[in-house]
């Protein structure tokens, strides 16, 4: 298991004060199960899954590790868990498709609230992947304001829906926010080792349609 997954493993199980206001809600929301499932499943439950799963992974990946130096001492910090969290699902980033990876996301959201809290540090994980059911499930969940860099993703989260890529692209050409944020995944993956085709795919192909239907680049679009 990597540095970083022993400091989230061992943050959920051993600080638990810093969870406390993220622990409180009234709807039980899920990755993986239903409302009524969920409820069936208590937090040590989701510890437990989350845990294993982390090993499974690892077990898989064998040399999969951290590219980030542990900060075992930080944690009590919302600041330093955001950036760990941050940093453990760009690592998450290649094995999305693989069965103990939604278990993983299931922990993150039902211990962490990644989906509240940590929507942006969520986004590059699935955004690849926009045209698939795993990021359908992951919008209905995710907590968009209204009127905010994401806000063109509320529709598709009220219905539960994938994004095509054309629509995406059409928010790319009126929303330099969300087009930056798309076009930096790629650098920023190689940068961090942790580029997969599925990401180099989308980036080709997202890409290539926004400035094919750009009627013109200007350096703060390219920027």
């Amino acid at each position: 298991m990597s540095s970083l997954a022993t400091q989230l493993a061992q943050t959920s199980s051993l600080n638990a004060s810093l969870l406390v206001d993220r622990s409180r809600r009234k709807v039980t929301l899920s990755y993986l199960f239903t409302g009524r499932e969920a409820d069936q499943h208590d937090v040590e439950a989701i510890h437990a899954l989350g845990v294993n799963s982390l090993i499974h992974l690892s077990a898989i990946h064998p040399g999969h590790r951290s590219h980030a130096a542990a900060d075992g001492g930080g944690l009590e910090e919302a600041e330093e868990l955001n950036k760990t969290l941050e940093e453990f699902l760009w690592l998450l980033s290649p094995y999305l498709l693989e069965p103990p990876t939604g278990k993983i996301i299931e922990w993150l959201v039902r211990i962490f609230r990644v989906h509240e809290f940590n929507v942006e540090a969520v986004l590059p994980l699935f955004l690849p992947k926009h045209e698939s059911p795993h990021f359908a499930k992951l919008v209905t969940i995710l907590s968009i304001k209204p009127n905010s860099t994401w806000s063109f993703l509320i529709p598709y989260k009220s219905a539960a829906q994938n994004v095509p890529r054309a629509s995406l692209v059409t928010e790319m050409l009126k929303n330099t926010d969300v087009a930056r944020f798309v076009a930096l995944l790629l650098p920023i993956a190689l940068k961090k080792g942790v580029t997969n085709p599925v990401l180099t795919a989308f980036n080709a192909a997202t890409l290539h349609d926004f400035i094919k239907r750009s009627k013109s680049l200007t350096e703060g679009t390219v920027a």
